[in-house]
């Protein structure tokens, strides 16, 4: 998959969900391959959508460990 078609699936569900915050371009996607560049956490949520990955392995690539950050509940 190319910069470009993430770019044109995240634009699908921009233009679905009427939220531009979803917005991943083709320049900003290439940032983050660079590591030049950290996503919010709703570009986060586009991308595991995007690519088939679920939510917490992706949050791993950027160094949060959603399963060891978890507390017990009282």
């Amino acid at each position: 998959m190319t910069t470009r078609d993430v770019a044109d699936l995240s634009q699908k569900i921009v233009d679905s969900e009427g939220n531009e915050e979803f917005h991943i371009s083709n320049a900003w996607l290439t940032e983050i391959e660079n590591s030049e560049s950290i996503p919010s956490i709703l570009q986060a949520l586009q991308l595991s959508v995007v690519y088939h990955v679920k939510f917490g392995d992706l949050l791993q690539l950027f160094g949060v460990d959603v399963q060891r950050n978890q507390q017990a509940p009282d």
